[in-house]
């Protein structure tokens, strides 16, 4: 088994969804040929692999020329930090930060040189600096590169849905990160997508024939083993996942409906508001039963005692999300429950929904009262459509075939590296 070195923003871990996404795509890997490098994210005492975390504080650090704690091995964490905010100034001074490589030591190099990765796999983001990282070790030690992508940041002509792009910071931004994206491009031995549509829209923009596909989402519920029950008397609806980009809102008008159509009706709700007064305007609701942060295990006993689930976006933040595939969204057509989606019919993930009549697709507020009137009042309806969702999870995020696709990919990349690659020294 070749031995891969992760190169992302965030730890792997089952609690947050881009840590899952990469933990599914290795399902069936010994933890002793994974290795990672990272940025931010909480240790999961379940997930044991050799790693290395250098924070935004460490670099910080060594740029000002302190004493540097980076942490280089499992047993060892440094506690969560806040979070960078996502402005385009703040985004080019870390940027600058980073690339000077103050933080690269002889720790780090001692860390990569121990495990003797096969293979660099690289999560895409919105910092130029991490591009950097994957292409510098890359290079370093001749090793294939292969790139996960389930962003469209390269794509976009605005990063932020709050950045103003005739701004010096937004330009400087931009044109980093779609330099280095080239640059990586340019020695990527393969990318793998986290959907169809996403793949399409980069080979139309960057063209990388046979070099790609796309992987969808993976489920950790295995197909068979569903976690479907019988529906409650009470007709309840689950909403598990994050309650930020706009979500909340979202889901404030999801609970105000469901309210006006069915008043005995429940929406059980998991998971973090971005603040205290949404959580109370949703909470005021009389149906709504709010259970804040719980685990992935509880979130699957939750499901199985409701009637649907639930996934939303907002209309406003197409623009941000348009690629988005929530790892909540393979789940949902994995567990075996009716899936109900209050997003626009705009979203690529949403077409792909409908086109496999896998979800009760509302996209705006009318549908969507007529979408949970039906829901509530005609179990057949309700049920029309969990075997073609539990078909396409069978089909396109069942984790074992995916996770046996990704290790072809990885397996092939390594055997025919020289076919692949031709780098000189860093």
């Amino acid at each position: 088994m070749y031995k891969i070195l992760i190169v992302s923003n965030e730890r792997i871990s089952k609690s947050s969804s881009n840590g899952r996404t990469l933990l599914n795509l290795l399902f069936g890997y010994e933890s002793s040929s994974i290795a990672q490098f990272y940025i931010h994210g909480k240790k999961d005492e379940s997930v044991v692999i050799s790693s290395f975390q250098v924070s935004d504080k460490d670099a910080l650090n060594a740029f000002l020329h302190v004493k540097n704690q980076s942490v280089s091995n499992e047993n060892e964490h440094k506690p969560t930090r806040k979070k960078i905010s996502h402005s385009c100034k703040n985004m080019v001074i870390r940027n600058f930060i980073w690339m000077t490589y103050q933080w690269w030591d002889s720790r780090f190099e001692k860390f990569i040189n121990d495990f003797s990765p096969d293979l660099v796999l690289f999560q895409a983001g919105d910092s130029p600096f991490m591009y950097s990282i994957a292409y510098r070790i890359s290079k370093r030690w001749n090793i294939p590169l292969v790139m996960y992508n389930s962003e469209s940041y390269v794509l976009k002509r605005r990063i932020y849905s709050s950045a103003n792009i005739y701004s010096i910071w937004h330009f400087a931004l931009m044109r980093s990160l779609r330099y280095w994206y080239k640059k990586v491009m340019e020695i990527c031995s393969f990318c793998i997508y986290s959907m169809e549509e996403l793949e399409k829209a980069y080979q139309k923009a960057y063209p990388h024939p046979g070099r790609s596909k796309t992987l969808y989402i993976s489920s950790s519920i295995e197909s068979g083993q569903t976690i479907v029950a019988n529906t409650p008397e009470v007709f309840t609806v689950a909403y598990c996942g994050n309650l930020g980009v706009g979500r909340s809102d979202c889901l404030l008008e999801f609970a105000q409906t469901l309210y006006k159509v069915d008043k005995t009706a429940k929406l059980v709700i998991c998971g973090k508001f971005p603040s205290f007064d949404l959580q109370q305007r949703i909470c005021e609701i009389p149906i709504v039963e709010y259970r804040g942060f719980v685990s992935y295990e509880e979130v699957q006993k939750i499901i199985k005692l409701s009637s649907a689930v639930l996934h939303c976006e907002k209309d406003d933040r197409l623009i941000d999300l348009k690629y988005a595939f929530s790892t909540k969204i393979a789940d949902s057509l994995a567990c075996g429950k009716p899936f109900i989606v209050f997003a626009s019919h705009d979203y690529p993930f949403v077409k792909y929904l409908e086109k496999h009549n896998a979800a009760h697709i509302a996209g705006n507020k009318n549908e969507l009262e007529e979408t949970l009137y039906n829901c509530i009042n005609d179990r057949e309806f309700l049920h029309n459509t969990v075997n073609n969702a539990l078909n396409l999870a069978r089909q396109n995020h069942n984790i074992q075939k995916n996770a046996e696709i990704f290790r072809q990919i990885i397996n092939n990349m390594v055997y025919r590296k020289d076919e692949y690659i031709n780098r000189k020294e860093v």
